[in-house]
């Protein structure tokens, strides 16, 4: 759907970086789940311990600073971003598949269940993928929240062109989810 990923990446980084200085960047996901890319610096001690006798000095974390750690926010968006793309794909499948008392199993973006099955679930994974993206505009989204979180003269950066992927063909592709 989005022809150039690094401007995608591009994108999520510019809208991070003018949220960053005043708040992480956060979103819903398309099933209205918070996402706030936010990472803090770790609180560390350094504890004494006893190790066959000898005394050693380990370093423990023991909670989160107030500090937010910008680069690994930044190094995360665009993953944290894809991640909740497929976790929204991922509960409107679980969702459809159990409205038609369809048994499934997932581990991150893989599906399964027993093979008399197999055959609707792959429908279903397409057609709601189809769902997801027809219903969304997902980037958008993104940007309409940083929109919500910055100063009203907050200039954002524009979306980044879009593909030409038929969405309406993704349910006739048996090949499009395996």
């Amino acid at each position: 759907m989005v022809p150039k990923a690094k401007a995608v990446r591009d994108f999520l980084e510019r809208l991070f970086a003018l949220c960053g200085k005043h708040k992480p960047l956060r979103w819903s996901s398309a099933l209205s789940m918070p996402i706030i890319n936010c990472y803090h610096k770790p609180k560390k001690e350094r504890i004494p311990v006893s190790i066959n006798g000898r005394r050693r000095r380990m370093n423990v974390i023991t909670g989160d600073l107030d500090v937010i750690s910008a680069v690994d926010a930044k190094d995360a968006v665009t993953a944290n971003f894809v991640h909740s793309v497929d976790a929204a794909h991922l509960q409107l499948v679980a969702l459809a598949a159990d409205k038609v008392k369809i048994g499934m199993m997932s581990v991150h973006d893989c599906f399964g269940t027993i093979a008399p099955h197999a055959g609707r679930l792959n429908e279903i994974i397409r057609e709601q993928f189809v769902r997801l993206h027809k219903r969304h505009n997902l980037l958008n989204e993104v940007r309409e929240s940083a929109r919500r979180d910055l100063l009203k003269r907050a200039e954002l950066p524009p979306l980044p062109e879009i593909g030409d992927l038929e969405l309406d063909k993704i349910p006739g592709s048996f090949h499009a989810f395996k």
